[in-house]
């Protein structure tokens, strides 16, 4: 009976001092019943917290705990394994962060982006407003709140770069050459306030870039100046109108655009914006400024592409292949070198085939105001120049033969600076249908007439010769007759 008494005393002071599993392995504490309570980070499923936990994050998948409710909480998003030697999750291909919560950028954007998530991208490159409405913005874009806001990713490509990993460079953009009788895009913005007067200044935002245009003492100058100061434009024309102490208007037209563009995969300009493009940050304004857009001009627009249509772009270098005939780094140019296959063919031709053809062969068009100090068209022979056109519609050239039809001058009369005229038959016919004014009026410090004797007669109802010179002229007609 001791012995037994002993035995079953051993047995409980056994089971009162035994200890947790691996004494938890220093990563936990032993409680009662011998069980380990694990310190945070420690447990991943092993009783003695010999195993570390992974961070959480909502389920990329998982079973819909209720009606379009899902993504709850899990190691490693279910997008990954946990290393539960070292608590780091090891995601699977596409997926990225420490709880594999987010997807991977293509490529880490090739080195010409930033990846960034769609909560981030609607914060800071999402619409400000509806401009089809007087709203003024303060630039920054609606928020994006869905379970995946911090989840979904994609690539902000630098400026010149696109494509869904930022790997293509753009070329260099422009109008096409051949192209003509296009308009350029003309927009209007209305400012606006509850309140007289306008101060401060509201920023025009278009791509991304902002222009500072003064409200407090607004004029064209300025606005014109501060469209130039962007680099998003290129020549542009403001034209400012005062229409009452609550309302100014801005007319813009953009006359061309960047050559090399300023846009990446979430801006893009074609030449042609919507004003739904256009956006006013009124932060520096007063508080009740509101604008709006609306479209002056926004049809038959002038191009604006990649190597202005005609060459090819490599996205890979970002340069234009031009096609023959066209150059400039965005071909921008019509190439004034031509090459003709053999020496008794033309350099250019011209060649309309269609019989019923009734528009114009060659139209040279210049948006500059007529002027002499331009040319539309110039020839020159080895150097001599032997034809031109000037800006202000004088024709100059080497030589004129009429072959045939003659020639006629519908007003401004006919002048010759040097050389003189010489008929070489049929003579001269003057004829008026003024019966007061004079026909030929013949003045000459030398010998006004020369004449022959198959020279016999001047026709006309009357002719007007200097009184100083009518002796000479009598003299010489008598020898004549």
């Amino acid at each position: 009976m001791i012995v037994l008494l002993l035995f079953i005393c051993s047995l409980l002071i056994s089971s009162t001092f035994a200890s947790c599993p691996n004494e938890c392995n220093g990563r936990g504490y032993c409680t009662t019943w011998n069980k380990c309570q694990c310190f945070q980070g420690f447990n991943g499923g092993a009783a003695d917290c010999s195993w570390r936990e992974c961070p959480l994050g909502s389920a990329w998948a998982d079973k819909a705990f209720g009606t379009d409710q899902a993504h709850a909480p899990a190691e490693c998003s279910n997008a990954g394994l946990c290393n539960r030697d070292t608590g780091h999750c090891e995601c699977f291909d596409g997926f990225t962060g420490n709880a594999c919560q987010r997807t991977a950028c293509p490529n880490g954007c090739s080195d010409h982006g930033q990846c960034m998530t769609i909560a981030d991208i609607s914060s800071f490159e999402g619409a400000i407003y509806d401009s089809s409405t007087a709203y003024g913005g303060d630039s920054i874009g609606t928020a994006y709140t869905y379970w995946d806001k911090d989840s979904i990713t994609m690539c902000n490509c630098d400026m010149g770069y696109f494509g869904s990993d930022c790997s293509m460079k753009m070329c260099p953009k422009g109008d096409d050459p051949l192209t003509i009788h296009q308009n350029f895009r003309k927009i209007r913005m209305d400012v606006t306030k509850t309140a007289s007067p306008f101060t401060g200044t509201m920023a025009l935002l278009f791509l991304g870039g902002r222009a500072f245009i003064n409200l407090a003492s607004p004029s064209s100058a300025d606005c014109t100046a501060a469209l130039g100061a962007s680099n998003r434009y290129g020549d542009t024309r403001c034209v400012y109108t005062y229409i009452s102490s609550t309302q100014l208007r801005f007319e813009i037209t953009f006359i061309s655009w960047p050559l090399n563009p300023f846009e990446n995969n979430l801006r893009q300009n074609n030449g042609n914006p919507p004003v739904s493009d256009f956006y006013c940050d009124n932060t520096l304004a007063t508080s009740t400024t509101t604008c709006a857009f609306s479209d002056i001009q926004a049809t038959n627009i002038r191009e604006y592409t990649y190597c202005s249509n005609r060459g090819i772009c490599d996205f890979s270098t970002g340069q234009c292949n031009c096609n023959g005939g066209f150059v400039g780094s965005a071909c921008q140019d019509v190439s004034n070198m031509i090459y003709p296959a053999t020496n008794n063919q033309p350099g250019m031709q011209i060649f309309v085939s269609d019989e019923n053809f009734t528009a114009t062969g060659l139209d040279i068009s210049i948006a500059k105001q007529p002027s002499p100090d331009y040319r539309f068209l110039d020839f020159s022979a080895n150097g001599e120049n032997v034809f031109y056109v000037r800006g202000d519609g004088l024709v100059g050239m080497k030589a004129l033969e009429i072959l045939n039809k003659g020639l006629t001058v519908s007003s401004g009369g006919l002048f010759v600076a040097t050389g003189g005229v010489t008929i070489l038959n049929k003579g001269v016919s003057v004829t008026s249908t003024d019966q007061t004014g004079s026909v030929l009026s013949l003045y000459m410090k030398n010998p006004l007439l020369s004449l022959r004797r198959s020279q016999h007669w001047i026709y006309g109802p009357k002719v007007q010769i200097c009184t100083h010179l009518l002796r000479r002229v009598i003299k010489m007609l008598k020898y004549l007759i």
